[in-house]
């Protein structure tokens, strides 16, 4: 048991230091075509052992035919991925994940990602993004998965924007340029 613990604690340090290394260096991203659907099929995935057992639904309303965008396919999953655990987090024990993708104006794919949770209170909605701002108690979070995945989103040309209100819970919304042919 006592190993375990030792693991766990070792698991939450190396992902601590992997996103503080993330979030001090740019470094390259490796763009290619890709569909917002397949990738975010691929982020699902890497959180579905979550929703295993819980009282979290997950929803899909999945545009299908989208136009492609011009991604770094691993740092895109990586953003999904956070906002996707992020609402999962604001939700325990139960509620409902949607994800939905479609077109947007101005020639965009939108990507939403909602939750049923607790919601985020509007005077903190200005910080969210901000590096080492966290809502979590302390050692459920370090402050930098919003942060980080605002830099990737800009780093795509994009935006990404929270709707949120105390008890009512929150829909973030990532905006991508279309890459056209």
């Amino acid at each position: 048991q006592e190993l375990q613990l030792i693991a766990e604690q070792a698991e939450r340090i190396s992902d601590i230091v992997t996103k503080l290394l993330t979030f001090s260096r740019q470094s390259r991203m490796e763009l290619t075509v890709c569909d917002v659907n397949a990738v975010m099929e691929r982020a699902i995935s890497l959180i579905e052992f979550r929703l295993k057992g819980s009282a979290v639904i997950l929803r899909r309303e999945l545009t299908p035919a989208l136009p492609p965008v011009l991604c770094d396919v691993n740092r895109l999953t990586e953003v999904f991925v956070n906002l996707m655990n992020n609402a999962i987090d604001a939700m325990q024990p139960a509620g409902t994940l949607t994800v939905v993708t479609g077109q947007a104006a101005k020639g965009r794919v939108r990507i939403a990602v909602s939750d049923t949770g607790s919601g985020i209170d509007p005077a903190l909605l200005e910080r969210i993004f901000d590096p080492f701002f966290t809502t979590k108690e302390p050692g459920k979070g370090t402050g930098l998965g919003l942060s980080i995945s605002h830099g990737i989103v800009r780093g795509h040309q994009g935006e990404i924007h929270v709707q949120s209100a105390p008890g009512r819970g929150s829909t973030f919304t990532v905006l991508l340029p279309a890459r056209v042919f």
